[in-house]
């Protein structure tokens, strides 16, 4: 069904969910207002999410530039999707932003434009497909000082991230993502599933200023020089040099969910 809110809704600290396959915010701009979180969400749970652009239709829950203007400063947190069990495709097709932490979730997600969410947070999950850069070229993906990508299957086409200084990237297979080159990491998580595949996955870092993992990147696969103790994938970092300088210190983490992670500086 369609769910149409016409004029300001008032929320307290607690949560604020919406669920319907077609959910219009109609108001005017900063007209939807609380301290606390908010769920924007299908009901059907393979029902496709687009943000920008104009409405494809039945089928989609779309949300243009115009509605996402009503969502005023201040939520503790907006979440479009349906976190525990959504299937559907997730487009950002237009150029949206944001003024509180949001959370996207969907089987997969495809960036056609730039997400912004200046001073927050961004979390990206795709929880049964792949996180995809969908115009293939250098434009930001999202732009944000603090990214969560999170993908049961892989990060594709170099997907692009510009202000970013605390990124976390979760994968259960290949991952590549780029930087703006002038902005320093000072947090970097990892977390990748080298013992559920057994073809070599790629796992690039790139643009990153004072970052810099090797010619080769970071690689994952059998290697019998390096992967040692009947390991079934390992990880080889190809050197890499950290800041020199403290302000541009790095605390890196890398995690593998299944198998054996093995961590050898060929340099």
């Amino acid at each position: 069904g369609t769910l149409s809110i016409a004029a300001a809704t008032a929320g307290t600290a607690g949560n604020m969910q919406f669920t319907a396959d077609e959910i219009n915010l109609t108001g005017a701009a900063n007209t939807i207002t609380s301290t606390g979180p908010i769920t924007l969400r299908p009901e059907t749970t393979s029902q496709a999410i687009q943000l920008g652009t104009t409405d494809p239709g039945a089928g989609t829950l779309h949300f243009s530039t115009t509605e996402l203007a009503t969502l005023q400063n201040g939520f503790s947190g907006i979440t479009i999707g349906r976190s525990a069990d959504g299937t559907g495709a997730v487009d950002v097709a237009g150029v949206v932003s944001f003024n509180d932490n949001l959370t996207l979730v969907g089987g997969s997600i495809t960036s056609n434009a730039t997400l912004t969410n200046t001073g927050n947070a961004v979390t990206l999950t795709a929880r049964s497909g792949n996180i995809t850069d969908g115009d293939g070229g250098t434009a930001a993906n999202v732009t944000a000082p603090t990214v969560t990508l999170t993908a049961s299957g892989s990060i594709a086409n170099s997907f692009d991230v510009t202000t970013v200084t605390n990124l976390t990237i979760d994968v259960g297979n290949n991952f590549s993502v780029r930087g703006d080159g002038t902005t320093d990491l000072t947090d970097l998580t990892v977390v990748v599933d080298p013992g559920a595949f057994t073809t070599d996955n790629t796992y690039n870092l790139a643009n990153f200023d004072n970052l810099t993992f090797g010619t080769a990147g970071l690689t994952d696969g059998i290697d019998a020089t390096a992967c040692v103790g009947g390991v079934t994938a390992c990880i080889i970092v190809d050197g890499i040099v950290w800041a020199a300088a403290a302000v541009n210190a790095l605390n890196f983490s890398i995690t593998a969910d299944t198998g054996n992670l093995v961590l050898n500086d060929n340099n």
